[in-house]
């Protein structure tokens, strides 16, 4: 019975130690509107760097896909991705400037960037260019 105990507690720490904070991650709908952007960020076979920022904070992964998913569902109604501009490089969907990732993401930088005064979390992303050969 002891050792049955002991287990339990062991799991019952190290599960509360790996919960993560997720972070709904987006671009500037500003920047992914501008039809000149996705030419200026071309690289070849990758297009970036696109700075994403913090949209909100979740316990978990399955309250950030719900946020995600609405957020997504915001942009194409305001329909940032003009035909020609991203699609030129197979980028049709506002998904892919649209992540949520987990506060232990390696690229996460937890303080403003570039000198911004907005407070939360940014990721650089790298776009891969669908089109190139």
């Amino acid at each position: 019975m002891r050792t049955f105990l002991t287990i339990t507690l062991i799991l019952l720490l190290t599960s509360s130690a790996h919960a993560e904070t997720w972070y709904l991650m987006a671009a500037d709908i500003k920047v992914v509107s501008n039809p000149h952007i996705a030419d200026r960020l071309y690289q070849g076979s990758r297009l970036g760097p696109i700075q994403l920022t913090s949209q909100g904070k979740f316990p978990s992964r399955d309250g950030c896909e719900p946020a995600r998913k609405r957020l997504i569902e915001e942009w194409r109604k305001q329909t940032p991705i003009r035909p020609g501009a991203w699609s030129r490089y197979g980028i049709s969907s506002p998904s892919e400037f649209i992540r949520c990732v987990p506060d232990t993401d390696p690229h996460l930088t937890k303080s403003p960037a570039n000198g911004e005064t907005k407070e939360g979390p940014s990721l650089e992303i790298y776009l891969r260019n669908r089109r190139a050969r």
